[in-house]
């Protein structure tokens, strides 16, 4: 089992694609699973629609966030914090 991270806070749709662009690097290929977390500034639907034409037959969670989420790189928030 192979597991990674990204994140941006940038707060559009083209940061989204690009995060998973990341992903696919580091992976080399797209995810069995794909767990999204997202703050109250993304338009929820259109992050999972997304990520949906995309990665149609990938498995998806999701979930939101107040104070940012947790990377293999440490927590990924707009203040830093």
């Amino acid at each position: 089992m192979k597991i990674c991270t990204a994140a941006t806070t940038a707060l559009d749709l083209d940061a989204v694609i690009e995060m998973y662009a990341k992903l696919l690097l580091e992976l080399g290929r797209d995810p069995d699973l794909l767990i999204v977390h997202c703050s109250i500034g993304y338009d929820i639907e259109a992050v999972i629609q997304a990520l949906r034409n995309r990665t149609p037959g990938v498995a998806l969670h999701g979930g939101t966030s107040c104070r940012g989420v947790m990377t293999q790189f440490g927590v990924a928030s707009e203040n830093g914090l």
